[in-house]
């Protein structure tokens, strides 16, 4: 095996998964994409590595075990498990919340951070699901501003106008739809206490780079 062959195999062998957050993994996608394109000569070479003939650098690799497929299966506890499939689920629920109501927002301030909350909150519950030591944290401050969302016996700064929480209380406040969905507001709320409970009795977790 030829030394380029050599580099490129143990390139592409320091790249396994590590990490279910969907933020981190794009970066690193374009991150590589533009080392790579830095690393050729000439504009035409530099623009062949956004089409399909300069993305891929496997043909040089002979490595057999390079076409295995690699899992990144970190252990989480029952719980964990339990409480990372609810919290997408409401997380999905504030993608479809967000998704209906983005054209009727108020101000761009109000949809700039109603898209980050909701790519933080994919972020952060990447990074739980990988097992970083500062997810806990990140995970409680979620759920935090969520409660005072939620707690809230007013309608709250339109900033929060994309989310479930700012929708649930608008509900509660007319009165064709008090019932259910003060019902459904009860629930939300007691599943975010339940979240900062268990995320308060979680122990700290070694990082996997560390």
């Amino acid at each position: 095996m030829c030394i380029s062959s050599v580099n490129v195999c143990n390139n592409i062998n320091k790249d396994k998964p590590d990490t279910f957050d969907p933020v981190t993994v794009h970066v690193r996608q374009f991150t590589k994409l533009f080392n790579r394109m830095s690393r050729k000569e000439g504009i035409w070479e530099k623009l062949k590595v956004l089409g399909r003939s300069g993305r891929f650098e496997l043909d040089a690799c002979q490595d057999d075990d390079i076409h295995k497929p690699l899992r990144y299966n970190p252990v989480l506890s029952v719980r964990s498990q339990i409480y990372c499939s609810l919290s997408f689920v409401t997380i999905l629920l504030d993608y479809l919340c967000f998704s209906t109501v983005f054209r009727q927002l108020p101000s761009l301030s109000s949809k700039v951070v109603s898209s980050l909350f909701l790519f933080g909150s994919l972020s952060s519950l990447g990074q739980f699901l990988s097992k970083r030591r500062w997810s806990k944290f990140s995970e409680m401050l979620r759920h935090s501003l969520l409660l005072g969302v939620l707690c809230s016996s007013r309608l709250t700064s339109s900033l929060w106008k994309g989310s479930t929480a700012h929708a649930v209380v608008e509900k509660c406040m007319q009165s064709n739809y008090s019932m259910p969905w003060t019902a459904f507001r009860a629930v939300l709320i007691a599943w975010s206490v339940g979240s900062l409970i268990h995320l308060y009795n979680q122990k700290d977790t070694e990082d996997a780079k560390n």
